[in-house]
């Protein structure tokens, strides 16, 4: 999705976007590296341009109206809801969770718990963060 960008279904309700422009995924969440399934579950996804290169600190944008409801400095860790229910890509109508990872913004500080950003507004980026083998954020859905 691009900054600014949003989308609702028929009813009125948000549709959930994934928060990158572009993307490249570095590590499954079924690979054996630190993402080994008997450990951590996650996708490490790389921001990439329109050029197809990496771009360090790509800004994610809220898929949906979220708030963000808790954060962890130390492993550079947000989690993040969506306000109200949204429309899933599977079409499921549910309110989204979001755990983010690796934003070198979390452990700055800036990041706070409480915060709402509106669909389309950058909520995150991607980074070096925490626990990390690359410039990259982690998301869990």
């Amino acid at each position: 999705m691009r900054a600014g960008q949003t989308l609702y279904d028929d009813n009125n309700r948000q549709v959930a976007l994934f928060p990158l422009e572009g993307f490249s995924i570095s590590q499954r969440d079924d690979e054996t590296f630190s993402h080994n399934p008997s450990r951590y579950w996650a996708t490490d996804y790389l921001g990439l341009n329109s050029n197809g290169e990496r771009v360090y600190r790509d800004p994610c944008y809220a898929p949906v109206d979220i708030k963000c409801v808790w954060v962890e400095r130390t492993n550079c860790l947000a989690i993040w809801e969506s306000l109200n229910p949204v429309h899933m890509v599977n079409d499921r109508i549910d309110y989204l969770t979001l755990i983010v990872y690796h934003d070198n913004d979390i452990a700055n500080g800036i990041t706070q718990t409480g915060t709402i950003k509106l669909q389309g507004e950058m909520f995150n980026k991607t980074g070096t963060g925490g626990n990390v083998t690359g410039k990259l954020v982690a998301s869990c859905y």
